[in-house]
């Protein structure tokens, strides 16, 4: 009864502080936030076999998937399609019922359940990459500041972020208190939902408070004059997922890495790659003014767009 009492307050309070938000933003949006068609969208728009859906700053294939989307759907005159089979959003998708959307949508995973976990697995590996809105601010608007000073500000930031994962799974190994139960339920949603749905960096913001605490109890035990460093790395789920993360970080430290008009550069050759060729074209027509672009940066640039209007081309003429 103890250990209930503070999960149903927390649960209630989470529950009333959620409803309490789809209320206040009813006249701007139109309707009451919270319904299922929100969370449909979501979980479709995770359904595509050619690319995964991330924002971050430096994920190339996650970033061209919105560039692709607004050339479909919302850039009047831009004319790019998805190819059959590929993926199964549309606007009038939300017309079928919930219950007709997933059966659909179960049965397009079916066809190839090998790349829909292979994709979902890369939305998980953006949800917990080092990667921050925050980094994205200091690499495109700090351009004319040296180079290294930036780099180091960003893997500063990036350093932190991994020091406070580490130290909160730590703390939530050692740690017998009666939300731990709770906060490790809640970090097992979110990846089942990110798995499920689209992958963002800023998306785990509200599990970053509880590592904060967790990593903060960690450093007290470990402060401890009595404290035992064979209990503190003696668990071997924590050393594993330990591992995973630390490799995932190194990995996709790689995007923060890239310079805004590398990043420019490498969405027009991947459209260009995939047969995208108006959004590459869109793309090119689009670049940032204020973004620093080498000579063999626009060569590259200029190549895709000679290759994408050649390729528009042949398929006009073929209309």
């Amino acid at each position: 009864m103890i250990l209930w009492k503070p999960i149903a307050t927390y649960l209630m309070a989470t529950y009333l502080t959620i409803v309490t938000i789809g209320i206040v933003v009813f006249p701007t949006h139109g309707e009451f936030a919270l319904n299922s068609k929100s969370g449909i969208g979501s979980f479709v728009h995770g359904l595509n076999r050619i690319t995964t859906s991330c924002g971050d700053y430096g994920d190339v294939i996650g970033n061209i998937f919105y560039d692709i989307n607004n050339c479909v759907f919302d850039i009047k005159d831009c004319g790019e399609k998805w190819p059959d089979g590929t993926q199964i959003f549309s606007k009038d998708i939300f017309e079928l019922g919930t219950g007709q959307i997933l059966l659909k949508s179960a049965r397009f995973i079916a066809e190839s359940p090998l790349l829909y976990i292979k994709n979902s697995l890369r939305k998980l590996s953006c949800f917990w990459s080092p990667n921050q809105l925050v980094i994205g601010h200091i690499k495109t608007g700090f351009q004319n500041v040296n180079s290294l000073i930036v780099g180091g500000i960003c893997l500063s930031i990036c350093l932190l972020y991994v020091s406070i994962i580490c130290g909160g799974l730590w703390g939530i190994a050692l740690s017998r208190d009666p939300f731990r139960p709770l906060f490790i339920s809640l970090v097992v949603f979110y990846c089942v939902m990110i798995f499920l749905t689209v992958g963002n960096s800023k998306l785990r913001i509200p599990l970053m408070p509880f590592f904060i605490i967790y990593c903060s109890y960690f450093i007290t035990s470990i402060s401890r004059k009595n404290c035992s460093w064979k209990k503190v790395f003696s668990n071997k789920w924590v050393m594993i997922l330990m591992v995973i993360f630390l490799c995932n970080g190194i990995y996709k430290y790689r995007e923060i890495a890239l310079s805004p008009a590398e990043i420019s550069v490498r969405k027009i050759e991947m459209c260009d790659e995939l047969g995208f060729y108006r959004t590459a074209f869109y793309l090119y027509n689009n670049l940032n003014p204020h973004y620093h672009f080498t000579a063999v940066q626009m060569d590259r640039v200029k190549a895709a767009q000679i290759n994408a209007i050649s390729k528009l081309q042949v398929f006009d003429d073929k209309q």
